[in-house]
């Protein structure tokens, strides 16, 4: 029998990890959300809105919704996502970047 991701416990849906939403609470401060588990348990979630100046704790996950469907599924970790390798600092004092600058601008009499 071929391995369909689905469990061998009862359940006829695959063994998924998802957030259902329920209704946004006054104010806009969040939703109450179901998580369903890999293992079909269900468990309480909130959902917060991102905002801009409000820091997100390093344990909260980020979610995108499925495309058609009320579910959302987690795609990363805020902690993931700070501790991502950057690109590294950007390179303003190369020497192509130095030779346009004096073009433009000038070279100061005090360059040499």
């Amino acid at each position: 029998m071929p391995d369909d991701g689905k469990k061998g416990d009862g359940h006829d849906h695959p063994a998924e990890d998802f957030f259902i939403p329920g209704p946004e609470l006054e104010g806009g401060a969040g939703r109450i959300a179901l998580h369903h588990t890999a293992d079909h348990g269900l468990e309480p979630a909130f959902m917060y809105p991102m905002r801009d100046g409000v820091p997100m704790p390093d344990g909260a996950l980020i979610v995108r919704r499925r495309e058609g469907e009320n579910v959302y599924e987690a795609v990363d970790t805020v902690k993931n996502m700070r501790e991502a390798p950057k690109g590294g600092p950007a390179r303003v004092n190369s020497r192509a970047y130095c030779d346009g600058h004096d073009r433009i601008f000038k070279p100061s009499r005090d360059a040499n």
